[in-house]
């Protein structure tokens, strides 16, 4: 690279990896992002630090994961010690703009550090592409002949969903027949009925009668769900097609070439398995919630695929590194640089465990629940209870036999790498 490069960072709320066709889908949810993955290097092993976004996006964008941040309840605010991907390019001196939807990136936890511009939706008038896109746009057409670093965040994907709105032809029906879902509003007032949560210890009185029990109708019905995975499967469709129109934009300001591109989620989303769904309601840390897309564009880089193990963390120091700047001593995690720039040339020891934490909308000053994982093993720890599961994911992708007792002895070692990490 002759000059520094600039960045843009997507980062699509709530997207399974699993639910897109170049990580092996079968539905075509996601047609133009398939072929543009083909350019790209593509990190098949990249795994969230949490399981909801205030706690993942807080470790996107400090590079620390939540045992070592305290950043995963949301009393939590990021400290002077913690320095954002965000202030450290800026005063490196990019131009620094966000443009994020959800309430939980409002810039009260000090998430908007080091952007000149950061617009955040606390409700639902600026939340999905059709809103953030635009202002990113404009955003970019000022910022000709200039280094810039944009962070771009939606929830088309992520409950409520917009079935109406966002693009009528992609959404809705697009993968599946309607049903009575249609007719309620599939928004985290029907995920708590959905999953049955206690609601004397959340937000406010239950739902009525009546209303629990169309909710328990969809809930006992098998092409119900369907219906549901339908309607997250063409959100995907929608943001698919709005991502095409930013790659669009960069490609007629001449940005592509001196431009690196990152689309990457928070974490992922339960669609039935183990008879939830959505997230953030329970604690949990299956790969269905902490497994997550990631995928680098540059033509420094050269296409392919990365099996080695990364981490939302390791995002903040591999920017830098791709931009030929010294990371900030608070970084945690590693640059994937040198991987993306060979993913040809991993090595065993590249695969490197990585660490979450589980924690939820309620406000608790400790974490109870912790897991790492390789590309083979996963194993999940129960803190109250000291109480350690193993799983072998080449032969049980699901997370459903525990082995510890087979395999104590990688159940040990990694029980003992997750204690040193979590502190």
């Amino acid at each position: 690279m002759d000059q520094p490069p600039s960045v843009v960072l997507v980062v699509v709320d709530g997207l399974r990896p699993d639910h897109l066709g170049f990580y092996g889908y079968g539905r075509r949810t996601s047609p133009w992002l398939d072929g543009q993955a083909r350019r790209g290097v593509v990190c098949t092993q990249a795994v969230s630090q949490s399981n909801w976004t205030f706690p993942s996006f807080c470790s996107l964008l400090t590079g620390q994961d939540p045992a070592r941040s305290g950043l995963f309840h949301i009393d939590a605010r990021i400290s002077p010690a913690q320095v954002p991907l965000a202030e450290a390019l800026r005063q490196a001196g990019w131009r620094t703009a966000a443009f994020v939807g959800g309430t939980y990136l409002d810039a009260q936890f000090g998430l908007d550090r080091g952007f000149e511009t950061y617009r955040a939706g606390k409700n639902m008038s600026f939340r999905d592409f059709k809103d953030v896109l635009p202002l990113a746009c404009d955003w970019l057409e000022r910022r000709r002949g200039e280094r810039f670093f944009l962070l771009l965040h939606d929830n088309d994907l992520h409950p409520p969903f917009d079935i109406a709105d966002a693009l009528p032809e992609a959404v809705g029906h697009a993968f599946g027949r309607g049903g009575p879902l249609d007719a309620l509003m599939p928004d985290y007032y029907f995920v708590r009925a959905y999953n049955r949560y206690p609601w004397e210890s959340f937000w406010g009185p239950p739902p009525p009668p009546e209303y629990l029990a169309r909710v328990e109708a969809i809930r006992s019905d098998p092409h119900e769900l369907e219906h549901i995975i339908a309607h997250y499967d063409g959100q995907i469709l929608a943001a698919d097609r709005f991502l095409r129109r930013l790659w669009e934009r960069l490609e007629a300001l001449g940005r592509l070439q001196d431009t690196v591109v990152v689309l990457t989620s928070d974490h992922g989303m339960e669609w039935g398995e183990r008879g939830l769904i959505a997230t953030a309601f329970h604690e949990a840390l299956w790969d269905t919630l902490v497994r997550v897309p990631l995928v680098f564009w540059h033509p420094s880089l050269r296409p392919g695929t990365m099996s080695a193990g990364a981490e939302l963390i390791d995002l903040a120091p591999t920017v830098m590194d791709l931009l030929g700047l010294p990371s900030p001593g608070s970084f945690q995690g590693r640059s994937l640089a040198p991987l993306l720039r060979a993913p040809d040339a991993e090595r065993a020891e590249d695969d490197r465990p990585a660490f979450s934490a589980a924690s939820t909308l309620q406000v608790r000053r400790s974490l109870r629940l912790f897991s790492l994982r390789t590309s083979r093993w996963k194993l999940i720890y129960e803190a109250e209870r000291d109480h350690a599961r193993l799983f072998d994911l080449r032969e049980d992708p699901r997370e459903l036999r525990d082995v510890s007792a087979r395999q104590a002895d990688v159940a040990r070692a990694m029980l003992e790498t997750l204690r040193r990490r979590a502190g």
